[in-house]
């Protein structure tokens, strides 16, 4: 465990009010930038370009990928050299959710697809900003034996969050700024009553680390050689991200367009299927942080979400109708929890920089994320094959990947 170079010991354990808003903050900020990457993008895309829907998807998901690639690791660096007498990471949790508000507005009120592109993108960029604030506070506060409680709390909120949120698409079907705007709101709220209790480590401006072009680029790279169990620890978080990307990013147009849903239909069809992928990665998610403190091993939870992301996906797409896809999508549903549950407390374990915590935990969401920005890159080519929409190829691949993410687990030495 990769402990703050400013302390001697090990951080404290953290309390029961520390918990509850930690977990209300990552739950606030699930929600603002989950619910439109999984459900109102989609929707919005599909309004102001409904002929071409799937290309124009593609470009707005995989740009906007790309830029909370970018933007997490930047924010993190920024915040590991952050000075502010508020605090190393509390500027940040305000700055982003400020941002990702204001991007809010725009997806929320724009009849362009321009205009949907720009608050997407704000949206991408500031929320990112508000996750690396908020999860580098795990690795300053929170003791090694508690981080995999917090990881799973975290991990609980990111399912929950995308329920409540489809729950507020679905109220306000007719209304896009009240689908954006809702989840925003709450998160402010959520976030703003964390920042004001947390005890926020600060940096003295002497021991502050240079930021120079170079510094800037490492904020997206680390020596695999140096920390190869960071190294593939990173792979397999990145394989199995391929298939739980793909289902949740084409949710929305494989009901519409390989199950036929009808478009009046087509918001509450997405909730429900929504509501069963993430009710239980939310289940899931804690009892798999729980379980691996308790058994002091991070693998097997890992590898067990190697394995149901393809049997699920393999479900989803073969079998053809609304009731297999449910049973596809609750075992994609396992599979996301039981990764979600330990990745930040297994990502903890093997990080090779104590200094740097917020920016590795940067490189940490790329891995997590960057599938989510290839995917719709690829994904037309792949659904081009024999004739368009071929969503029966799309998952398949994308379940061997997930797949592969298991023998790779077998690299990582020092974590069990």
């Amino acid at each position: 465990m990769s402990t703050p170079s400013t302390a001697e010991a090990a951080p404290p354990r953290v309390g029961a009010r520390f918990i509850v808003l930690f977990t209300l903050a990552t739950f606030g900020i699930w929600m603002a930038i989950n619910t439109p990457a999984m459900v109102t993008v989609a929707l919005r895309v599909g309004e102001v370009d409904p002929e071409g829907k799937t290309t124009s998807y593609s470009v707005v998901s995989g740009v906007g990928t790309l830029v909370a690639v970018i933007a997490n690791p930047l924010f993190g660096r920024l915040s590991d050299r952050t000075t502010s007498r508020f605090g190393m990471r509390r500027p940040w949790m305000v700055i982003g959710i400020l941002g990702t508000a204001a991007g809010a507005v725009f997806v929320g009120t724009s009849t362009g697809l321009a205009g949907v592109i720009i608050g997407w993108l704000l949206m991408q960029a500031f929320a990112n900003a508000t996750i690396a604030g908020t999860f580098a506070v795990l690795g300053d506060q929170v003791p090694e034996e508690q981080q995999g409680l917090l990881g799973g709390l975290a991990g609980m909120t990111s399912g929950g969050s995308v329920v409540v949120g489809t729950f507020f698409v679905q109220l306000f079907p007719t209304d896009p700024l009240l689908q954006m705007g809702i989840p925003v709101a709450a998160a402010a709220i959520f976030l703003l009553l964390f920042a004001l209790q947390l005890k926020d480590r600060r940096l003295d401006a002497a021991q502050r680390p240079p930021f120079s072009a170079k510094e800037f680029a490492g904020s997206f790279w680390f020596n695999p050689r140096k920390a190869p169990d960071f190294a593939w620890f990173l792979l397999s978080l990145f394989l199995i991200s391929v298939g739980i990307g793909v289902v949740s990013t084409y949710l929305v147009y494989f009901l519409q367009d390989r199950l036929h849903i009808a478009t009046d239909d087509l918001a509450n069809a997405a909730f429900l299927a929504n509501l069963v992928l993430m009710a239980v990665n939310t289940a899931v998610s804690f009892l798999s942080g729980y379980i691996s403190d308790r058994m002091d091993r991070r693998k097997p939870p890992f590898a067990f979400a190697a394995l149901l992301a393809a049997v699920g996906i393999s479900v989803m797409v073969l079998g053809g109708s609304m009731l297999w896809a449910y049973v596809g999508i609750a075992l994609v549903g396992v599979a996301y929890g039981s990764m979600s549950g330990v990745y930040l407390s297994f990502a903890m374990a093997t990080l090779p920089d104590s200094d740097n915590i917020a920016r590795d935990l940067g490189i940490v969401n790329i891995a997590l994320t960057l599938p989510f920005s290839l995917v719709p890159f690829a994904a037309p080519a792949i659904l081009a094959i024999g004739g368009g929409d071929n969503y029966t190829a799309l998952f398949l691949v994308s379940g061997v990947l997930s797949l592969l993410g298991w023998p790779v687990l077998s690299r990582i030495r020092k974590v069990r």
